[in-house]
């Protein structure tokens, strides 16, 4: 039972299957934590370069894909292919995974309402392609079944965040 308790965990679950959906209600700090992630990721160790990248849902719409709207975002000029297999091989060179976060999927749901419907099945297969990246998404609790669909979150290793809910401070 101890492990396959331990196989449940999200950390086991992660490891073989690199997707994480964070979800928490409005103002709990998802992205303050997942930007603190980043940037510790960054500026970890200058010796190796730890490659994350964090976007935001609002800069994504229905004209654009979404490595088209990234590729603006990060200001390069690539194909999917080309990118995806340098972050790979970045993130495999320095022994860890690349991230790409992708904060608030739920900003763009009354400009672009089906986009992440319609372009998270492809990003994750793209994704999928590469061992050494990873994904990590979120969405304020209670958007899961308007931004995305039962099929997409079945995909995701799921996180709920409770900002400082649980602690106390002296």
């Amino acid at each position: 039972k101890k492990i396959h308790d331990l196989s449940q965990d999200t950390e086991a679950q992660i490891f073989n299957r690199p997707f994480l959906l964070l979800t928490g209600d409005a103002g709990i700090g998802k992205t303050h934590l997942l930007c603190d992630l980043a940037g510790r990721l960054i500026n970890e160790n200058e010796e190796k370069i730890s490659p994350c990248i964090i976007c935001f849902g609002e800069q994504f719409n229905d004209s654009e894909s979404f490595w088209e709207t990234l590729f603006k975002f990060l200001e390069i000029t690539t194909t999917k292919n080309e990118f995806l297999s340098e972050l790979n091989t970045l993130a495999e060179h320095n022994n860890q995974r690349a991230l790409i976060i992708i904060d608030a999927l739920n900003e763009n749901v009354l400009s672009s309402p089906n986009y992440w419907k319609i372009h998270l099945l492809q990003i994750l297969e793209d994704i999928k392609q590469h061992s050494n990246i990873a994904l990590i998404v979120s969405i304020r609790s209670g958007f899961e079944n308007i931004v995305l669909n039962n099929e997409i979150i079945s995909l995701f290793s799921l996180v709920q965040h409770d900002g400082f809910a649980l602690h106390e401070w002296e």
